[in-house]
Order: structure tokens, then C-alpha cells, then sequence
């Protein structure tokens, strides 16, 4: 064991309340390769003097998992539970959906009135996945004028429809789309150099086969490319205080950098590094600059609530 990773294993703190019963206080995290407070304990602090919609959250979640150690039978028939790709007893998605659009006043997270039409479809989503078969989701299409449901063959899920969702846009957010569009056109104009800002540059490649490519080989590869609205920018239909915001425009930030020193260079206000650079993480994509998971939390929390 690395002697960071040995270091942040054996911190732990005395039992009690506010200290997650003796649980540790780091964990190092292998993605991140960095010590930070373990979700163990993170989760007692909040269970223990949180309040609201994330204390419940984190109770759901390990009312869950004490369910999943009993067998998948426990877990699919308790209210607001169910199996996730890996086997794993977690919150439904159904569950955590409703909690998130649902109003403050009536103990959820009101991402609903929070975040425009993202928080509509969150509520849409939590709606429509109460129906658990093809024929319950078709049927409840079928007597909406709107369809706000359809059946997700892939997923085999009953979820809110892309076509209400692009209809939703088109007559509640008729002005900002038209703005979205103008600022479109205009990274468009733009060519590699100047591509910077809101708009960014797509490198695609193909096969040459002009006089300038058949000098280099009747195969010569080209690089070409076109300059677009960063998808960061569609945040503009996104509620002002709707804490998703924070998420993407962070990870967007971070995907700027080209190097390591870029990369560390963003701070917050206290010192903290805003991205960290995953060297070799993925061999296939090689190495990268991605939001600080520790900063997001810090950046997420006051406009949580917690």
C-alpha cells in the first residue's frame, strides 16, 4: 500500500454521536488518487444533524443496503428500494427522483421550481416511472394528449418523453432557445484560433484526397474540425439557483485544461483545488482534468441547504 493511501486508512476518530460511531474519518480514493473524509462518515455527521430532504436521502440509503444483506427479495419489495446494474439494494430511481422535485414546503429538494425544464422532466421521469410494465406506460401515454410517458425498450423502463420534453422547450423557453441559436451561429463564424470562451472546437479526421494530401500519400489522414456552442451553455434554460449548475459548469471548467499545471491552477477561495488531473486513468481516453469531487461538495452544499 502507497504511503498516502496507508496514512489516510488508519484516521479514524473515537466513537460517539458526530463521529459516524467510530467510523473512519478518511478513505483514499482511487479515481481521485487523494485522501478525503470517508462516505461512512460523511454519512453520520448528516444522519445525525442534518436536517430535510438529505437527511432523509442518506437514511433511505442505508435503509437500502441493510435490506440488500438480507437478499434481492427484501430489497425489489420495500417502498423506495431496488437493484442496481452491479446487484447492489440502493434507492430506487423513482424514489430519488420524486424527492428531488418535489417542493421544499413538502420536505423534498425542489429542483422542480429550481432548475426549469431539467426539473420538470425530473418530476415527469419520477411520474412515469411508476408504471412498471410496457402496457401500463403505453396506456398512460395513450389517454394523455401530451404522451408524457413512453416506453424505454433499452432501459425497459416507463420514462418522461423526449418529444413532451422538446415541446416544453419550444413554447416555455422560446426566447432562450432563440438566444442559444444566435450564440450557435456565431461559434460557427469562428475559426480554430479564435474558437474559445462559450464556443469550443470538435477535431474530426478523414481521408484526404486533394492535390495537398496526394503529395504526403493517396491516404494521407487530414484533421478537420468545426466550432460549437459548449454544451455548458445550455445551462441558460437552467434555474439560476439549481444546484445541477454548479456540477456542469464546474466539470466543463476543468475540461479546459490541457496539462497538469493548468489544471491545478483553479482554486477556490480556502486553497482547495477546484480540478484534479487523472494521468493514464483510461487508456483509451489517457490522461485528464476533472471537477474536484471534494470542492463540488463544498460549493454544493449552501445551495442544498445543508
Amino acid at each position: 500500500m502507497r504511503p498516502v493511501a496507508l496514512a489516510c486508512a488508519v484516521a479514524t476518530i473515537p466513537s460517539g454521536r458526530g463521529s459516524s460511531n467510530g467510523s473512519p474519518l478518511c478513505a483514499f480514493d482511487e479515481h481521485m488518487q487523494a485522501c478525503g473524509v470517508s462516505r461512512s462518515h460523511a454519512r453520520g455527521l448528516m444522519e445525525n444533524f442534518g436536517t430535510g430532504v438529505w437527511q432523509e436521502v442518506l437514511s433511505q440509503l442505508r435503509r437500502c443496503e441493510e435490506l440488500g444483506s438480507t437478499g434481492r427479495e427484501q430489497c425489489v419489495s420495500s417502498s423506495g428500494c431496488g437493484v442496481d446494474a452491479s446487484g447492489h439494494c440502493v434507492a430506487s430511481r423513482r424514489w430519488a427522483m420524486a424527492r428531488l422535485a418535489d417542493p421544499v414546503s413538502v420536505g423534498g429538494a425542489g429542483f422542480g421550481q429550481r432548475c426549469g425544464p431539467l426539473g420538470l422532466l425530473i418530476g415527469q421521469g419520477a411520474v412515469c416511472l411508476g408504471y412498471e410494465n410496457q402496457t401500463a406506460c403505453e396506456a398512460v401515454s395513450s389517454s394523455m394528449i401530451d404522451g408524457v410517458c413512453t416506453w424505454d425498450p433499452i432501459q425497459r423502463v416507463c420514462d418522461a418523453s423526449r418529444r413532451t420534453a422538446l415541446a416544453l422547450l419550444r413554447t416555455e423557453y422560446r426566447e432562450e432557445l432563440a438566444r442559444l441559436s444566435l450564440r450557435q451561429q456565431r461559434c460557427a463564424t469562428f475559426a480554430r484560433v479564435d474558437c474559445s470562451g462559450d464556443c469550443s472546437w470538435s477535431t474530426t479526421s478523414g481521408l484526404g484526397v486533394g492535390s495537398e494530401s496526394l503529395s504526403r500519400g493517396a491516404f494521407a489522414q487530414e484533421e478537420t474540425g468545426s466550432c460549437s456552442l459548449r454544451q455548458e451553455a445550455l445551462l441558460q434554460i437552467v434555474g439560476e439557483d439549481c444546484p445541477l449548475r454548479i456540477l456542469f459548469q464546474q466539470h466543463g471548467a476543468c475540461a479546459d485544461a490541457k496539462d497538469d499545471a493548468s489544471c491545478a491552477a483553479s482554486r477556490r477561495p480556502d486553497g482547495l483545488p477546484r480540478c484534479i488531473w487523472l494521468a493514464g486513468m483510461q487508456e483509451q481516453v489517457g490522461a485528464l482534468c476533472e471537477a474536484n469531487s471534494a470542492s463540488l461538495e463544498l460549493d454544493l452544499l449552501p445551495l442544498l441547504g445543508v
